[in-house]
């Protein structure tokens, strides 16, 4: 677990065996994952959000299949279903660009079932090759909003990613005062960083 604010509840990370990470204060999401990517020592990754549920023990063990089944992949991601709405976000994109890369375009590839092999999946949780994500971190600058520039390194770099048909739910049921603060809906501060990486 790793954290940039608050404290950690010691029963519990003890209760359920988990490392503890701590982050300097408002470092961002980022800096957390390249973080967690550092104190990891298994072959394999799984990160997430702290808004996703498993409805099932289905997704993760899918997911390792798909990664053990396709050894040239570095990532593998399911779709997720936001609680509220019951909307299906599924994020499978595979990017265009132009001779020169100035001009790239993201368009959406329809679902499938099992895998598919896709440039960019939904970041609110997948599996990885650790080595693949300590070799293609992400730009600890972007607090948030990192999802783009992260996928658009591994589809410069030939990394394979994987879209799965697999789901968790996604819980955005926090109250508008955290809405409010969130830096989710400040998307523009961030998207220099784009330009900046690329």
């Amino acid at each position: 677990v790793a954290d940039d604010g608050g404290q950690p509840d010691r029963d519990v990370l003890q209760a359920t065996a988990a490392h503890y990470v701590p982050l300097p204060a408002a470092a961002g999401l980022s800096y957390g994952r390249n973080a967690l990517v550092r104190a990891t020592r298994t072959e394999f990754i799984a990160l997430m959000d702290d808004d996703v549920q498993f409805q099932s023990n289905v997704p993760l063990p899918a997911l390792l299949a798909a990664l053990k089944k396709h050894p040239a992949a570095a990532i593998a991601g399911g779709s997720t279903v936001d609680v509220r709405s019951g909307d299906t976000a599924n994020r499978r994109l595979r990017f265009e660009a132009s001779e020169g890369g100035a001009d790239v375009r993201a368009h959406a590839v329809p679902d499938v079932n099992g895998c598919q092999r896709v440039h960019m999946v939904a970041d609110d949780y997948f599996m990885a090759r650790t080595r693949a994500l300590q070799q293609f971190g992400w730009d600890s600058r972007q607090k948030m909003f990192g999802r783009e520039s992260f996928f658009y390194q591994l589809f410069l770099n030939e990394q394979a990613v994987l879209a799965c048909d697999v789901s968790a739910l996604h819980n955005t049921t926090r109250d508008n005062e955290y809405r409010e603060h969130s830096l989710v809906n400040k998307e523009a501060r961030f998207a220099q960083f784009l330009c900046k990486d690329f």
